[in-house]
């Protein structure tokens, strides 16, 4: 078995902490002060086959995602918070406007209708794009059909200097995620 080894080189240069903006299509005017976001982890175990000579693995049938976690600044007006919060109020229930069976029927409408700009849409896209030192786009990570299942508390103190910025921490799951390349 031979390698083949490509002659071209390609200067990459490595990817910047700081370098990175986050859009969710559910809040295409909101803008989001991110903070912080990971690009989650993946994992693929092996199916195990139990044999008179020993266990056997063999390939991997799915892919389990870890979830996104979002760390956003938080205005004054809490406008971000907010709607995150009457995103899942409206998903769960828990807002009195909201009954179980127009729940799902949102839900049947929502996946037969790509957008929706209601506070009791249950999925949206989410998208991750890194930009290079030029604040030029690179690449883009899509979240396909993401929904809140945590959302941080608010510390309000006294003690904490006025000059520290508050932040919440949102946490999303989802189906998937792909790569698009957005350079040339």
């Amino acid at each position: 078995m031979s390698l083949l080894i490509d002659s071209t080189v390609v200067n990459l240069f490595p990817a910047s902490p700081t370098n990175h903006v986050v859009h969710i299509e559910k809040f295409p005017t909101l803008s989001f002060t991110v903070q912080e976001v990971n690009l989650p982890g993946i994992t693929a175990p092996t199916v195990k086959i139990n044999n008179p000579r020993g266990v056997f693995h063999h390939a991997p049938t799915k892919m389990f995602f870890d979830a996104l976690t979002v760390k956003f600044l938080v205005d004054e007006t809490l406008a971000g918070y907010k709607e995150v919060y009457d995103w899942m109020t409206g998903v769960t229930g828990n807002n009195e406007d909201v009954t179980a069976g127009e729940y799902y029927a949102q839900l049947k409408q929502q996946r037969a209708t790509p957008i929706a700009s209601t506070a009791t849409v249950v999925q949206s896209s989410i998208g991750l794009t890194i930009v290079n030192a030029n604040k030029v786009p690179i690449i883009r990570v899509l979240f396909f059909n993401a929904q809140p299942v945590a959302l941080s508390e608010i510390a309000f103190s006294t003690t904490i200097d006025a000059q520290t910025a508050m932040t919440a921490t949102c946490t999303f799951e989802y189906d998937s995620f792909h790569f698009v390349n957005l350079r040339p």
